[in-house]
């Protein structure tokens, strides 16, 4: 018959293993964690614009801000937005749109508007035609769907490019422009007007 301690010892050593089963167990169940969202994950072919809802109304506060760093490539981009009604500079005209843009350190613009008033098929085929009779303008090979009718351009004035997105989707016209370094980029510019149209949504 063991002693009184070698049995305690046998028991100690018993738990001890047991233990050690149930935290090995714990650890290799234990779930791995959710992997991190990155900035402009989202590009438009991943999104149905045939049946996608713009809001003709302020929108920017929506755009996640990881985004706007990501397409400017800087984290405290310069910003500035307008509201229907507002005035344009000091002439007496005034906005119709809903818009906002962000300008980074090396000059790389991201922007996004909205028209406030209605779009009709037939105003949106002429905003169409008239963004393509642009001069430097030609259309953005390889473009996503981005409403109906729209157009995709890039367009280069005064040795820079812009690269831009235009679109009917219901009666709201959404336009989302890259310009810049960036600008070479088209897979970017998809995805900022990814982010814009999610967020106007």
């Amino acid at each position: 018959m063991p002693s009184p301690s070698r049995a305690v010892l046998a028991l100690v050593a018993a738990l001890v293993a047991t233990g050690g089963a149930v935290t090995a167990g714990v650890a290799l169940r234990s779930p791995e964690p959710a992997p991190t969202s990155h900035p402009l994950a989202t590009r438009l072919a991943s999104i149905d614009t045939t049946t996608a809802v713009v809001r003709r109304e302020a929108w920017c506060d929506d755009l996640a801000a990881a985004d706007v760093h990501a397409a400017v490539d800087d984290s405290s981009p310069k910003a500035s937005s307008w509201a229907n009604g507002d005035p344009l500079g000091a002439s007496r005209d005034v906005a119709h749109e809903f818009g906002c843009s962000w300008v980074g350190a090396s000059g790389v613009t991201a922007a996004g508007w909205v028209f406030a008033p209605p779009v009709t098929v037939a105003r949106a085929d002429e905003l169409v035609a008239s963004a393509q009779a642009q001069p430097g303008c030609s259309p953005l090979a390889g473009a996503a769907a981005f409403g109906s009718p729209a157009v995709a351009l890039t367009c280069t004035a005064d040795g820079a490019t812009t690269l831009s997105y235009r679109g009917l989707f219901g009666d709201a016209w959404l336009v989302c422009t890259l310009g810049g370094a960036t600008a070479s980029e088209p897979d970017l510019a998809d995805r900022w007007c990814a982010s814009v149209l999610r967020a106007a949504g």
